[in-house]
């Protein structure tokens, strides 16, 4: 009994089963979709080929946006030692916003690891590669190899341990990596090697002031649903951010100046073309049930700055023609107002 516990393989695949049948629809982008387990026959793989006979079937995760998830900013729970974490980020010698970044980092990062645990679920080989691939921005929490499902038999020699020092010595660890790569100050450093600037200059984009600056819409498309239909966290926005940059110091401005925007959520599908809105400024206004229809839908989020006179059918023709008419990803406000209702 005890090996088949510590079988890898079964490990991934009962985790999976658990998640699959255990999680809020909400919280199912944190991890990689999960589509079973297929059995292998030697005919399909040459012999050199160390076969397994069966393998789990998995989204196929890349170190790109169609594998990112943007995660929304949900009311602050208390988390082991998070405080101490906070204190310690803001003793660092880094700008405001890679503190901001860095903190941001690790709610959305606890959050995910908080989802298994809700479930009955201990990761057991918590590391900062498990949220990311070769890759510097996170996509999903996965190899769960080494996970241990609550109220299954405890497989291991050692004495087991009371159920929350085990969730908090997970989150310690989570909230330890983070401090780890804060104190090297990696972001300023891939922020830097992306845009082939030396530091100093990255440190003036993060420090600069932001007066004068003109807001413009921003448009967002996603495969993933995300966890909350709110305003993006930090953290989960600023590689879609990256991506749309017009100019080299643009992402991190509007990364800056993230919280003089509203956000307005859309369901669309690309077959029909049809576009709905699910959430206006983090009320949801959706009439379907989301959930059932959920594997259909592509999502598109756009930001729209506060100071704006904005209506919600303006805004869902700005959704429509942005995911059907190739409108986006930036728009100017002379070019929104000219949007007749």
């Amino acid at each position: 009994e005890s090996k088949r516990e510590l079988d890898p393989f079964l490990n991934e695949s009962r985790a999976y089963e658990h998640i699959l049948y255990n999680c809020p629809p909400s919280k199912l982008s944190y991890f990689p979709t999960y589509s079973g387990v297929l059995n292998l026959t030697r005919e399909q793989y040459p012999r050199t080929y160390a076969l397994r006979p069966r393998a789990i079937v998995l989204e196929r995760i890349k170190p790109n946006l169609s594998s990112r998830r943007i995660l929304g900013v949900s009311p602050g729970r208390k988390f082991h030692l998070f405080d101490n974490f906070v204190a310690e980020i803001t003793e660092l010698s880094l700008s405001c916003f890679e503190k901001k970044w860095f903190t941001s980092l690790a709610i959305d990062r606890l959050r995910r690891l908080t989802a298994l645990h809700e479930i009955g679920i201990l990761h057991r080989d918590i590391c900062d590669e498990h949220f990311r691939l070769h890759d510097y921005y996170d996509s999903v929490l996965y190899d769960f190899s080494h996970s241990y499902i609550v109220n299954s038999p405890w497989p291991f020699p050692k004495r087991f341990k009371p159920l929350m020092e085990l969730i908090h010595i997970e989150q310690t660890e989570v909230l330890g990596d983070i401090l780890n790569r804060a104190k090297k100050s990696d972001l300023r450093a891939h922020i830097a090697a992306t845009l082939n600037l030396n530091q100093e200059t990255v440190v003036e984009f993060c420090t600069r002031k932001l007066e004068g600056i003109e807001l413009e819409l921003i448009c967002l498309k996603t495969r993933h649903r995300p966890d909350t239909w709110t305003h993006p966290s930090l953290a989960s926005i600023f590689p879609f951010l990256e991506a749309i940059r017009p100019t080299p110091a643009w992402h991190i401005t509007m990364s800056r100046l993230l919280q003089e925007f509203q956000s307005a959520w859309f369901s669309y599908t690309p077959e029909t073309k049809h576009v709905d809105p699910i959430a206006f400024c983090g009320v949801e206004c959706f009439e379907q049930n989301l959930d059932e229809i959920i594997m259909e839908q592509n999502f598109l989020l756009i930001l729209f700055p506060g100071s704006w006179e904005v209506d919600k059918q303006r805004l869902l023709i700005c959704a429509r023609r942005v995911a059907n008419e190739g409108w986006g990803p930036i728009i100017a406000k002379k070019e929104f107002d000219g949007i007749i209702n």
